[in-house]
């Protein structure tokens, strides 16, 4: 599709208009919001996931997502609704947030030398998308509402992506990049609810505490609802609500960062029922690589978050359960996000 590949190379020069976009200041914060200027300044925010972290290189191999994040009011187009949509969906008052994110993300199957590729083994696969989110918290509560658009196929161009990076880590070169799946425009819409618990003095710094959630997201690319919690053990549990990671209505949103430096470890649990995944389902609209996917999926990871003056970094290791029946065993890979301030 010529419109789509149009889509995926403007989505990549996305990039630079995003950074150049320039910091304004935001409105006061509720009285759950933390004071001081830091907690009142745009961010980005880059999130990288990738199984070569974890040495291996297979299934789901890599996603990318750049995020810059604002205080309310938000923009008129898009944003002004999606953040009036927030409020109305969940009803609660408390400090608002918008972000706009470019990302991408890439699959392929677990041998990378066969053309073509093994026909029981997850198709290969892109997806590059732009999103919108809406956030609404207060102290111990956190909506989001997200649409993601974008194109899943050679136009979302993972191919060029993965080879570059092969070409810089001295891998091989994939070989079943011409079966992908093909182009299809992709839509989706992502909701989560999270909450925060009072946090459980141990000493007079550090505190422990729970973060569940429950989520669900709807489109042609994923369809699906999930639940999970963080356990966190540190002295900085009142600054966010989670991590940032690529997976729609999965993820938390970029915290707000705060004066001062703080820390926690975490360990957590997420599962989800899957009633369409495109890079496992194949195209929506024609027939192309497929395999019988899991319904249900867990995930397991583990990991710690440092602040610092106006940067945040938080490193995770996650374990996934099998996604389809013919695959062997679990798989690993790496998340790691940094935020700064402007």
């Amino acid at each position: 599709m010529a419109l789509t590949r149009i889509f995926g190379i403007a989505a990549l020069a996305g990039l630079a208009a995003l950074s150049a976009t320039a910091p304004v200041r935001a409105e006061t914060d509720d009285a759950g919001a933390a004071s001081g200027a830091t907690s009142r300044r745009a961010s980005f925010t880059l999130v990288m996931e990738n199984d070569k972290l974890n040495g291996t290189d297979e299934w789901y191999t890599s996603g990318v997502k750049l995020i810059f994040s604002k205080p309310a009011p938000a923009p008129a187009f898009v944003f002004a609704p999606l953040v009036a949509a927030n409020s109305w969906i969940f009803g609660q008052a408390g400090r608002s947030r918008w972000e706009l994110a470019l990302g991408q993300n890439i699959y392929e199957p677990a041998d990378e030398s066969l053309n073509p590729p093994d026909p029981k083994d997850r198709p290969y696969a892109g997806w590059l998308y732009l999103s919108a989110l809406a956030v609404s918290e207060n102290r111990y509560a956190q909506n989001t509402l997200e649409v993601q658009a974008g194109v899943v196929g050679p136009s979302a161009l993972g191919e060029q992506i993965q080879d570059i990076t092969h070409n810089l880590i001295g891998s091989n070169k994939s070989q079943g990049w011409d079966e992908q799946l093909s182009d299809e425009p992709g839509l989706l819409i992502g909701l989560s609810r999270r909450w925060r618990t009072p946090p459980l003095e141990l000493t007079r710094s550090i505190g422990i505490d729970l973060v569940p959630h429950v989520n669900a997201a709807i489109g042609n690319v994923q369809t699906y609802a999930g639940a999970g919690a963080l356990l966190r053990l540190g002295n900085k549990l009142d600054a966010d609500f989670g991590l940032p990671r690529v997976r729609p209505a999965g993820s938390a949103p970029v915290p707000v960062i705060r004066r001062g430096a703080g820390w926690y470890v975490f360990t957590g649990f997420e599962g989800w029922a899957s009633a369409r995944d495109v890079f496992l389902d194949g195209n929506t609209f024609e027939d192309s690589p497929n395999v019988d996917k899991k319904t249900l999926v867990g995930e397991f990871n583990v990991g710690f978050v440092v602040y610092a003056i106006g940067m945040r970094f938080n490193a995770t290791y996650v374990k996934r359960s099998e996604e389809f029946e013919a695959q062997p065993h679990a798989f690993e890979y790496g998340s790691a996000a940094l935020t700064f301030n402007f």
